[in-house]
This record gives C-alpha cells, structure tokens and sequence, in this order.
C-alpha cells in the first residue's frame, strides 16, 4: 500500500489526505487549529487548548456540558458563524409575575350571573424531576371589581353579596415539551368575607344565614410557554369553592334559600424566573 507522511511526521494509507493547518474560531471566541489528517469517515484535531467533546463534522463542535437544571447534555456549535445550539428548557427555579382575567359565579350564586374583573400577582417555586416533569407550589392573589347586582325574590326582596378579595396556595404537576408547559394544580383557597346583605323595598332587613365560609379549596389547569430567557407566559382556569349559604331566618320569600358559594376564573399572565439559563455559549 502506498503510504505518505502527514504534517506530523506519521505515516499515512494513500488515501488520507492531510491539508495545511487551517485555524478556526469556536462560539465562544477560542481558535481550533485542524493540522491532522482528514477522512470521509473521522476529523482529528489539535487545538490551542483541551476540548471536551469532538467533531460531528469539519467545523461543528459538538461537547457535554451542564444545563440549567444540571442535567449534562449535548450541545453543538458551529464555530464558522459563532452560534452555539440553544440547550434544553429548564423549569426548576422560583418565580414571580401577575396576572389578569375574569371571575364568573357558577349557578345558583348569589353573584348573580354576571362575569368581574381581576387581576393579582402570583409566585412560586418549579422543580424539574425528569426530563419532562415539573413539580410545584404556587402562592395567588387576586383582587376583582364589585358586583352588587344580587337576586331579586318576590316581595320587592333583593340579596346581595360581595367579596373581592380571592387566595390560593397550590401545589401543581406538569409535563412539559420544548418551551411549553401543561399542568394541574390544585389546593387551598381563600375569600374574604362576601358580605351579605338584605332589602325589602331598598330598607335593610335583619337576617340570619350559616354557610359563608372563609376558607375552601380550588383546582385548576393552565398552559405555560418560556417566550424568553427568564420569562414565561400563562394561560389558566382555576375554579374556587367555598361551601354553600343557607338563610335560617330573614323576610319570608329568602328563609330556607340555599345558595352556592363558588367562583371560575380565566386568566392569563406572566412571570419571571430567576436564576433560568437561556442560550449559552459552548464551554471547554
């Protein structure tokens, strides 16, 4: 077999050729000097300095490295125009943000049926268990615009209520898949007092109820996408539930009138996370 020298004084089949020492850039600024000889099936390279990974090609560099949710993966980039491929998504961190939507009284509310109002602020911690599982917890908070519309009942009798102050603190369990999220989430719940109130005529009329509870429990599921390093966008329904009122006593046409005490809500809104890796450099 014919065999030739390479740029390193080896011995080479005829087949390999060697080219002339050719210098390149990586994504992160550091030069690769290729002066080995080069094949259709395998690159060799010397460089200036150690790197951790290989060639998937003449030019690419492909290497292992940590991403934000220290899983080690493998990263590609092209050191001809200096981009490094995006690493995966991560979820694990805490967060803050707000949001805005609407309340809607479910049936047999003394809401009445129209929709309200709300905005809050949310925040929480997610942690990335696996590769497509996200678990959390989730504190909320939203205020909402009054609605004393009330039921009317025979007798010129008008009820109305009004809290405008909703709570949660959730846990929640997610799959996620490129930069979205989908998830459930279900917990505590919190109102404040809903204010109840009793006319005949338009005169304040004394009654008695018992019901009116503080504290439920809500569930709920949204879809959350990573639109930026460090920021996310939200789509959720959540549903709240706090028992039910009945009057014991009062005028006549509300004595015995049992009413739901529940809330639906559509809302949208956005975070920031701290501490979440975007794009990055490749790393020697």
């Amino acid at each position: 077999m014919n065999r030739r020298r390479d740029v390193g004084g080896r011995d080479q089949p005829a087949d390999v050729w060697s080219p002339p020492s050719a210098r390149l850039a990586s994504a992160s600024g550091k030069p690769i000097t290729f002066q080995r000889a080069v094949n259709l099936d395998v690159v060799f390279i010397d460089a200036a300095y150690s790197c951790k990974g290989g060639l998937t090609g003449i030019g690419l560099v492909r290497e292992e490295q940590k991403d934000p949710c220290c899983r080690v993966v493998t990263v590609t980039s092209d050191p001809r125009s200096g981009v490094a491929a995006k690493q995966p998504n991560c979820w694990t961190g805490f967060y803050i943000g707000g949001h805005l939507g609407g309340a809607f009284a479910g049936n047999n509310s003394l809401e009445g049926s129209g929709g309200r109002f709300m905005g809050g602020v949310q925040g929480g911690f997610d942690y990335q268990f696996a590769t497509n599982w996200v678990v959390g917890a989730e504190a909320q908070y939203s205020w909402l615009s009054n609605n004393n519309n009330g039921v009317l009942f025979p007798g010129n009798t008008l009820v109305t209520t009004n809290n405008n102050q909703l709570g949660s603190a959730t846990g929640r369990l997610g799959y996620t898949w490129g930069p979205a999220l989908l998830y459930a989430k279900g917990g505590y719940a919190w109102r404040d007092n809903n204010n109840i109130g009793v006319t005949v005529a338009g005169v304040p009329a004394a009654f008695t109820t018992n019901g009116t509870r503080k504290d439920g429990y809500t569930v709920g599921a949204g879809l959350e996408y990573m639109f930026a390093p460090n920021w996310s966008a939200k789509a959720e329904y959540q549903y709240y539930n706090f028992g039910s009122t009945t009057f014991t006593s009062g005028p006549a046409p509300v004595v015995g009138a049992h009413f739901r005490d529940d809330e639906h809500t559509v809302k949208v809104g956005v975070n920031y996370r701290f501490g979440w890796g975007g794009p990055v450099a490749t790393r020697y």
